[in-house]
């Protein structure tokens, strides 16, 4: 799955979800996905307890996102 599909599937909504950082620890996030095409292989989103920009890449570990009742888990 492409970060281009995962925006489209949770477009405009606020999710919640955890993601593998480069160094292997587990990180979690709240806030809203938004599409940065400079970086179609991550997924930027705006983090709402830090106030700022982020992105995690898809190809790094396990990545899970929720938003209502959808779950998207992408396993490497």
């Amino acid at each position: 799955m492409k970060s281009k599909d995962i925006y489209t599937l949770f477009k405009g909504k606020f999710v919640t979800g955890q993601f593998t950082k480069k160094n292997g620890d587990e990180r979690k996030f709240w806030g809203k996905l938004e599409y940065d095409a400079r970086h179609p292989k991550a997924v930027t989103f705006f983090d709402q307890h830090k106030r700022s920009y982020r992105r995690f890449s898809l190809n790094t570990g396990t990545v899970t996102i929720t938003s209502g009742k959808a779950t998207l888990t992408i396993a490497r």
